[in-house]
């Protein structure tokens, strides 16, 4: 079965390019159906799944061992571990260890959900 494409977003990130870039309309179906097309990274999926801009998903490689780390705001400005999921094994930990607490239910939840869609 062939993956779903929303044709609404590719028509629209058409139109950007027609108006930003001067391209005509073929040009720009074209590059945007190019876009969509591609297969998207695991940091992409993982900021799909979370839908909020204030997380920040970083991919860490050393070695032989590969990992997706998950930072949430905390207070003003400052950023607290979720947690990661070792892309190797497909095991999630979760920083947050008070899971009677709803942020770190919230937390574990989260891992889970992104470790089970990649």
């Amino acid at each position: 079965m062939k993956a779903p494409f929303n044709k609404s977003q590719i028509f629209k990130a058409a139109w950007s390019l027609v108006k930003t870039a001067g391209k005509s309309l073929s040009e720009a179906l074209r590059a945007a159906w190019a876009m969509a097309k591609q297969p998207k990274s695991i940091v992409d999926i993982a900021k799909e799944i979370i839908n909020s801009d204030s997380y920040t998903v970083s991919l860490w490689e050393k070695g032989d061992k590969k990992r997706l780390y998950i930072n949430a705001p905390y207070e003003s400005r400052a950023y607290a571990k979720v947690g990661y999921i070792d892309l190797n094994t497909g095991r999630t930990f979760c920083e947050v260890h008070e899971t009677r607490t709803s942020r770190g239910r919230e937390y574990a939840s989260l891992l889970n959900n992104i470790a089970t869609a990649i």
